[in-house]
């Protein structure tokens, strides 16, 4: 895939990661840009297979499976933005891993997805409805029809890494561990 030419989707291929939300969404679209679903089928049921049926003969989807090491670096550093469709999430790595790349995001509205953005959407990320495949198509198509899209990825990728550093992360939890660990002994 040429840099700059494909919408980005990484993780895992289950129902709650929205996917099939996009797949229908891209094949609503009137673009020569690929989108790029990375990942493998995680023991769903044959969710990737439902995907593959969703995306018919469009040969703008392609399922590239699993990506790793410099194949992952160069996906998130060529892409045009990221997508997320999630339905449910946790802390999504995937999307402060797409950020931290500089590489534009898109997100369901969902409550885990916003905290990330803390109340910057659109300056550092972009959103659309939970589950409602014309908005995502509605967004998918001003941004890929935007332009150059560098400055919310500049944006978004210095948040990332003020806000999100792995350092930072394993230092507080080490504080929450020792915290309970000294709490715990002195109830002994």
């Amino acid at each position: 895939m040429e840099p700059g030419r494909f919408v980005l989707s990484l993780g895992r291929l289950v129902p709650e990661k929205g996917i099939h939300y996009l797949v229908e969404a891209f094949r609503n679209l009137d673009t020569d840009l690929k989108l790029a679903i990375v990942g493998e089928d995680s023991l769903s049921g044959g969710y990737l297979g439902t995907l593959k049926k969703l995306a018919g003969d469009d040969e703008r989807i392609v399922f590239t499976g699993p990506l790793f090491d410099m194949d992952k670096d160069e996906a998130f550093s060529n892409a045009k933005f990221f997508c997320i469709p999630s339905d449910l999430e946790g802390m999504p790595i995937a999307m402060l891993e797409a950020m931290s790349y500089g590489c534009p995001t898109l997100s369901s509205d969902i409550p885990e997805c916003l905290e990330v953005y803390s109340g910057q959407e659109g300056r550092i990320g972009y959103v659309f409805r939970q589950g409602d495949v014309a908005d995502l198509s509605d967004k998918l198509n001003s941004l890929i029809h935007a332009g150059n899209l560098a400055d919310t990825g500049k944006f978004g990728r210095d948040f990332v890494l003020s806000e999100y550093s792995w350092d930072d992360i394993a230092s507080k939890t080490l504080d929450v561990y020792g915290e309970v660990c000294r709490t715990n002994l002195f109830k002994l």
